[in-house]
């Protein structure tokens, strides 16, 4: 079979164990290493049988779905397929194989990899740096300062716990009598509202879970309350943050900073006016991209595609 990973940056797939384990068994893997979308998509493979789908999820709709006529079976890492038509699915007799995969720990490190940036000013240091200045700007400490986390689960935990070792005051905030609200409580952190989590947080880092009923929660007032100091974290969902306030936000100075990998467009558009601004850092969805985190997610979506096809032979 005819195999299309797609959103393949870097040809981490095609490198993958996974892939090999893939040829091994008879079928021709290839790559796509830059965004596709639309009309691009389906002139990529007509062919292909299957098709990979990596985190950020690539949108099948029905329109494109139908103008894929050999596509079979869809391989998608992580258990998340709403970007997926499911009805167009039923329809056209394409199986959807999930596979879960991946672990807190790489997300949790890249919300601090961007705090630690974005406090220490390193982005702008290093081009200092490289282009034959010295220090450019000045940076501040974290030790002494108040963490808030709105949602605690396995990421939240993992950073609240970074936080406190630094010598930071932890804030959580997440659903009243909820997991959020005992586990802050057992380890000594002080849950409080949504207002004062805004309203006292030097540092905000989001990590709830993105459904239709989180979707949109952090609000313009909720930001227009924070700090002009502060710094506000984003490496959970765009979507969890009301559309287009964090952009008006910033530009008026509350928060003070943002340091973001997520964002409602992926890829970002050069125009996109988040990058114009020297008050946020961006990174390019880089939350769970780690080599061992990439092979346990092709790992699964593979075997369970592997153990599909040949059941059915």
């Amino acid at each position: 079979m005819r195999i299309l990973a797609l959103d393949d940056y870097g040809n981490v797939f095609l490198k993958s164990k996974a892939c090999g384990r893939l040829r091994a068994a008879g079928h021709e893997v290839h790559g796509e290493p830059q965004a596709l979308r639309g009309s691009a998509l389906i002139s990529a493979a007509p062919c292909a049988g299957a098709r990979v789908l990596t985190l950020p999820p690539t949108p099948l709709s029905q329109s494109l779905l139908l103008q894929l006529p050999k596509l079979r079976y869809i391989l998608n890492t992580g258990r998340n397929a709403a970007h997926v038509d499911a009805e167009a699915l039923r329809e056209r007799d394409i199986q959807l194989v999930l596979a879960g995969g991946g672990n807190p720990h790489p997300a949790a490190e890249m919300t601090w990899a961007l705090i630690f940036a974005a406090a220490r000013r390193l982005v702008e240091n290093v081009q200092s740096c490289r282009s034959g200045q010295w220090q450019s700007q000045s940076g501040w400490s974290l030790h002494g300062k108040t963490l808030g986390l709105y949602g605690l689960g396995n990421i939240g935990s993992i950073v609240a716990s970074v936080g406190r070792a630094l010598g930071m005051q932890v804030l959580c905030h997440g659903r009243a009598g909820g997991a959020s609200e005992q586990e802050a409580l057992a380890k000594g952190y002080e849950f409080v509202t949504k207002d004062a989590l805004f309203q006292r947080s030097d540092v905000l880092s989001l990590h709830l879970k993105y459904s239709a009923e989180t979707h949109g929660t952090v609000t313009r007032s909720d930001l227009a309350s924070m700090k002009p100091t502060a710094l506000f974290v984003n490496t959970a969902r765009a979507g969890l943050v009301e559309q287009g306030a964090l952009l008006s936000s910033l530009q008026a100075g509350q928060p003070g900073f943002a340091a973001l990998d997520v964002f409602d467009q992926e890829p970002l558009e050069l125009e996109e006016p988040l990058l114009k601004l020297s008050n946020v850092l961006c990174t390019p969805h880089l939350g769970y991209v780690t080599e061992e985190n990439m092979e346990d997610y092709y790992d699964g979506v593979v075997t369970a595609f592997l153990e599909k096809t040949q059941s059915a032979l």
